[in-house]
């Protein structure tokens, strides 16, 4: 069929409705676009924007068929798609906003502008008609109300697919209704009314689509043609006012839908039929139409809306009737008080009701006064209740008087009484109701006897009244000071008008956030007021709980006060020497102590701060980390403290430092370069000339140690006392379970200082481990720092963590250059990569699955370094492996460039064995070169940076564990990171064996990544990771942890 002869009606006939209504759609919504068209063959391409873009085909074909195809699933499925449709109705009648010939940029560029004009007067819309039809339908027992609509300027057109339309005026979408007549949010509006109806109706199709993706068998919310909405009864109460003041039809009655107001058409008479008997009469049940689903009776086109308990009284009333137009009950007199007082209620809320004068002379029917009689009586609050008629008493849970008349019964306000009674928490038992239980009874005293006066009268005895205790607010007030010694704190406190004994009780009910307590003599103290829950929450923050308050004083340790340095001490006031503590915690560079003379023209403005922060924190005892930069000087700002300490002869005791065997001659030389008159000791010698000078303390101001070394003499340690304890790059004793780590924690020191530029490597755990070596009181035992969140942690280590950055305190620091270099693997190196890459992966699902994180941790990082390897250089991992490796040609190729460029290179790598091999690569190209690891004797490291620094060779090859910290090569430029570890501090330490104080060049810092590999997800990690010591030294809440499930399961892709 040749494309001059299509048409609608030819495209009805080949392809589905929905989507023809679909494509036209994407036509108006202007998302078909004409690339190409070859008329004289008959061949028109076309971009077609669905969930993404597809190219559509549409061209010439046979007689009777249609030539087209397009790139979606669902042509390829077999079946027409809405992308051909939407193309072949543009061939048909292009949109009158584009012609054929697709825009050019300069008509794109007006039109965008035009969007966004200002000056563009509001276009007058034309108000469409909206006409809705009600139908009352079969479903299975019941009735459904279903909605259809018609939508037109004029002449209104049927909705055929309701929820695409009401979907399309929420959205402000157009609608195609006919070729002729479409919908466009822009040119058409809706009345108030009808726009709210179509709003409400819309959150029904909301709810029915989720119901039916929740495979929900809301049979009603099913419709059973696009055109029907089923009305959900939920919703109906808000509707129907809506559609009565709408154009709203009652289904094949033609007649406008009303909603009834007042009494429906139901005449209820009482009348004598004989003596002794009477006829209760209800007239015009037959006539009513009951939908039980929304509670609604229809009388012809007008709808009554009926609360859940009258409904069900009149449904029964109709299945009695048996659809009868007159429903007769015949009644003796003993039955007549009974059904007077039970239906005429509910009869003459829903209908007429009409008594005959004789029955009406035997019936009261008046208002009911309700009335409380409140009482307090063995340790419980009484109440009984009285439902009053005029001048007849009824007493709740007692049987009427014999002589009582018959009483038209207001039910429903008796029942609200006691049901608001057992809200409050009454019990009842038999004629009277009962409160005893403590935090009812309070809210009860408090709230919900002013809701009972309002809604009842209420009597109360003398004893009830006494319950209401205290009304007045309640002054606290506290003090707090320092003791002598600056160790504890001394807290005296009081409420005014309150037994001093009460106190204790009172603050732990505060601390509970209770909002009451109960006083001895029995009646209530609200602590709902501010003022007092300040009180409550200084005195729990200071560390005081009822069992350290005895009567109206409590002592605590001196870092209860800790919490006062962020937040105002409430009614608290705090003594003047508190006030001089909080300010020296808060601003320890304001400490007016001087700095060691021969110091004092070497020290920087922020190593000032270091010292005097050490000299605070020592005056009051207390413990610290020295968290600075990588090169910012913490060497020499922990000297500047010793020799102070030294002169002002407060040291009668040595000082002790303890760090990694690597740096112990470095912190000789520096103690020889800063303080030459100190007497220093290097305890490096064997076991006998290391007891000799243990036992020669006397000799010495300061002595220096490893960590190893003082694991292994920790027995002759815990017999001696150091005027100071100092810690060197203390992240070594991170794990808290290790013998190092408790072994610096058993030597006995006055003060205790620990220095390290990443006190917080993999988890908050390791914050605790340091701490628990030199300040153990501050962040308390493992189970209680557990506890802590991180933000917590953040605020009670603040004032014992000094950390400052080289950007924000070496302006004069050359700037650092980053840079990332990809290189591909060798082909063997990818066959090797993939083939382990895919065993492991099964293996690590397998694992995970099997044992979890925990009891695969060991197993699963052993992979991973595997990964790494094969990606380093594939025969780390594998003996006889005979290929190259495309990270060590890249490494050749920046050397060069390196060389060239006259640069001095450091080469980190976390595996020896790789430095091995690069070994003979850099001989090979006649490259002379330093090299240390891990077995490099301390005196040859030394000598090596010493002579590196001065101009010697330019490539210096360092084991990233052994060389990564304490070493001082500013006489490098460039630092080439040739593998990567999870954690960037670790690179960064690295880093910072150039990039420091006293470097004059700009620092250049290269990582070479195996591109398509694990170390791609291995920088993506470290990036996610790069702020692990800010979350805790910044105040941040973010949880830290080690290399977790997730990150596993990232890395490997699972």
């Amino acid at each position: 069929m040749g494309l001059a002869k299509l048409n609608r009606s030819v495209l009805e006939r080949w392809i589905p409705h929905r989507y023809i209504e679909r494509g036209a759609q994407y036509l108006y919504d202007g998302r078909v676009r004409l690339l190409d068209a070859l008329e004289a063959e008959e061949e028109w391409v076309f971009r077609v924007m669905g969930v993404r873009p597809y190219t559509v085909t549409i061209f010439g074909a046979q007689e009777d068929t249609l030539g087209a195809e397009c790139e979606c699933p669902v042509y390829h499925g077999g079946e027409w798609c809405k992308h051909i449709a939407a193309a072949l109705l543009y061939l048909i009648q292009p949109p009158p906003e584009m012609s054929p010939v697709e825009a050019g940029p300069s008509d794109l560029s007006a039109r965008f502008l035009q969007i966004f004009r200002s000056d563009v007067a509001p276009k007058t819309r034309d108000v469409l008609t909206v006409q809705f039809f009600l139908h009352m339908v079969p479903k299975g027992i019941d009735y459904v109300l279903q909605l259809e609509l018609k939508v037109g300027p004029k002449k209104p057109y049927v909705v055929k697919n309701v929820g695409d339309f009401l979907e399309a005026v929420a959205q402000q979408k157009p609608y195609r209704f006919t070729d002729k007549f479409w919908y466009r949010p822009e040119d058409h509006t809706f009345d108030e009314t009808s726009q709210r109806i179509c709003s409400l109706l819309y959150e029904m199709v909301q709810q029915r689509r989720f119901y039916e993706r929740q495979i929900n068998p809301y049979s009603y919310t099913v419709p059973t043609e696009p055109r029907i909405l089923a009305v959900q009864p939920d919703l109906w109460p808000r509707l129907a006012p809506l559609l009565a003041t709408a154009s709203t039809m009652v289904g094949s009655l033609a007649e406008p839908f009303e909603l009834g107001q007042g009494p429906l058409p139901l005449d209820t008479t009482v009348t004598p039929d004989s003596p002794g008997r009477y006829v209760l009469q209800i007239n015009g049940l037959h006539v009513l139409f009951l939908l039980p689903l929304y509670h609604t009776v229809f009388w012809d086109n007008v709808a009554y809306l009926l609360a859940a308990e009258d409904f069900a009284s009149l449904s029964e009333l109709q299945k009695l009737s048996r659809h009868r137009a007159t429903l007769d009950i015949g009644l003796t007199a003993d039955d007549l008080p009974a059904a007077l007082a039970r239906a005429l209620p509910v009869l003459d809320r829903i209908g007429q009701v009409t008594i005959d004068p004789a029955v009406a002379s035997q019936v009261v029917d008046i208002p009911v006064v309700l009335r409380v009689y409140l009482d307090w009586i063995d340790d419980m609050v009484t109440a009984h209740v009285d439902f009053v008629y005029g001048a007849w008493v009824l007493h709740d849970g007692e049987p009427l008087p014999p002589d009582a008349p018959v009483i038209i019964r207001r039910s429903a306000e008796e029942s609200a009484l006691l049901e608001r009674l057992g809200r409050f928490g009454f019990q009842n038992v038999g004629s009277h109701w009962i409160l005893s239980e403590e935090e009812p009874l309070f809210a009860f005293l408090t709230d919900g006897l002013k809701e009972l006066e309002s809604a009842a009268e209420v009597y109360a005895t003398p004893r009830f009244e006494s319950l209401l205790g205290r009304q007045e607010t309640v002054r606290p007030s506290a003090r707090v000071e320092l003791d002598q010694k600056l160790q504890w704190l001394d807290v005296s406190s009081s409420l005014d008008g309150i037994d001093p004994d009460e106190l204790p009780g009172i603050l732990k009910a505060l601390i509970e956030k209770k909002t009451y307590h109960r006083l001895t003599n029995g009646t209530f103290l609200a602590l709902n007021d501010p003022e007092l829950q300040a009180w409550g929450d200084t005195l729990d923050a200071l560390g005081v709980n009822p069992r350290t308050l005895k009567s109206t004083q409590a002592r605590v340790p001196a870092l209860g006060a800790l919490p006062l340095l962020d937040s105002a001490p409430g009614p608290v006031k705090l003594g003047r020497t508190l006030k001089q503590w909080l300010e020296d915690l808060r601003h320890p560079e304001a400490a007016d102590i001087p700095v060691p003379t021969s110091l004092a023209s070497i020290l920087r403005e922020y190593q000032v701060t270091g010292f005097q922060w050490f000299k605070t924190l020592a005056r009051y005892g207390f413990g610290g980390i020295l968290a600075d930069d990588m090169g910012l000087g913490k060497t020499v700002q922990t000297i500047a403290f010793l020799l102070s300490e030294w002169e002002s002869s407060a040291m009668t005791e040595p000082a002790l430092i303890v760090a990694p065997a690597s740096l112990a001659y470095n912190w000789h030389s520096e103690l020889m370069k800063f303080a030459p008159v100190l007497r220093v000791g290097l305890l490096t010698g064997n076991k006998a000339e290391r007891e000799t000078m243990l036992e020669n303390l006397d000799a010495y101001d300061v002595l220096i140690t490893s960590y190893p070394l003082i694991r292994r003499d920790i027995v002759q340690y815990r017999a001696l006392s150091f005027h100071a304890l100092i810690l060197d790059e203390a992240q070594m004793i991170k794990n808290q379970a290790t013998q190092t780590a408790q072994a610096v924690a058993d030597v006995p020191s006055r003060y205790r200082f620990a220095l390290t530029g990443t006190p917080v490597e993999n988890s908050l755990d390791d914050l605790w481990s340091i701490f628990h070596a030199v300040f153990p009181d501050l962040l308390g035992g493992k189970t209680a720092f557990g506890r802590l969140t991180p933000e917590q942690v953040a605020k009670r280590v603040r004032p014992f963590i000094l950390r400052r950055v080289k950007r924000d305190v070496l302006r004069e620091l050359p700037d650092r250059i980053d840079s990332v270099h990809y290189s591909d693997l060798t082909p063997d190196q990818k066959k090797v990569y993939l083939a382990y890459l895919s065993q492991f992966q099964k293996e690590t699902r397998e694992e995970l699955a099997r044992q979890g994180l925990d009891k695969s941790r060991i197993k699963i990082l052993a992979g991973l370094t595997r990964l790494r390897q094969i990606c380093a250089h594939p025969a780390l991992f594998l003996e006889n492996y005979q290929g190259g490796s495309g990270k060590l040609d890249q490494l050749v190729e920046v050397l060069e460039e390196c060389r060239d460029g006259g640069q001095r290179v450091l080469i980190f790598s976390q595996f020896t064995s790789m430095l091995t091999l690069m070994k003979p690569v850099l001989e090979s190209h006649g490259w002379p070169f330093f090299y240390l690891d891990g077995n490099t004797p301390p005196a040859d490291r030394q000598a090596m940076v010493t002579r590196f620094n001065q101009g010697e060779r330019s490539l210096f090859l360092i084991s990233l564990r052994a060389g990564g910290t304490g070493l001082n090569l500013t006489g490098a430029d460039t630092v080439i990171l040739y593998d990567l570890w999870w954690n960037p501090q670790v690179d960064e330490q690295a880093i910072g064996r150039a990039h420091r104080l006293g470097q004059r060049n700009v620092v250049q810092v290269i990582r070479l990544i195996a591109q398509g590999t694990i170390e791609d997800k291995i920088y993506e990690l470290q990036q996610k990771k790069s702020a692990l010591v800010d979350h805790v030294l910044s105040n941040a809440t973010e949880s830290i942890d080690r290399l977790t499930e997730e990150d596993i399961r990232e890395l490997l892709a699972l």
